[in-house]
């Protein structure tokens, strides 16, 4: 009873704080505190020490080191405590000195196609997971009454150009992800 109380009291709080604020919030101009926060929002995630290729090359190395040595730490805690031939400290070590050697010594080519795979697989799994997410609700929970299918043939067509965005930057053609140099032959 007295939970439930509190959580009225927080709820008629809230209510009574956005009444108060009506008038400080219609006063501004929605589009261009929009505009203004997506600015801030890009500036931020900017970095301009980004534009020097040796502060690429930097900082790539040291993230590369860290998910090896994560990694490879990981990998030698395990098989050393289940093999009974290696405590922690000596995985430390040997994983420090691998992940080392395979990152500070990798030529510059390597490393930056390295870096561009990694970008690349980790967008392609966001945008399939919110492919194939979008993919069942439109196919599974959107089955009830005509608007609901409606709704999901929208959704169907929107999941279709984004799966057109990703085969492009993939680059892949969208016709069963057969790669666009496969079409070129016949279009000369």
């Amino acid at each position: 009873m007295m939970e439930s109380l509190k959580l009225l009291k927080k709820v008629l709080f809230g209510i009574l704080l956005s009444i108060i604020s009506i008038p400080f919030v219609s006063a501004f101009d929605i589009a261009q505190s929009m505009d203004r926060g997506f600015t801030v929002i890009g500036d931020m995630f900017y970095i301009s020490a980004f534009d020097n290729p040796a502060v690429q090359i930097g900082f790539i190395k040291i993230m590369l080191f860290i998910a090896m040595f994560a990694v490879m730490f990981a990998a030698f805690k395990s098989a050393g405590e289940k093999l009974k031939w290696m405590d922690v400290k000596t995985a430390k070590i040997i994983s420090f000195v691998f992940s080392f050697l395979g990152v500070f010594l990798m030529p510059t080519s390597w490393l930056m196609a390295t870096g561009g795979t990694i970008v690349a697989l980790v967008s392609s799994i966001i945008y399939l997971s919110v492919m194939l997410g979008g993919g069942y609700l439109a196919v599974r929970t959107l089955r009830k009454n005509w608007a609901m299918n409606l709704i999901g043939i929208v959704l169907i067509l929107a999941l279709l150009a984004l799966v057109e965005v990703w085969a492009n930057f993939v680059g892949l053609g969208i016709f069963l992800f057969v790669p666009k140099t496969f079409f070129k032959r016949w279009n000369k």
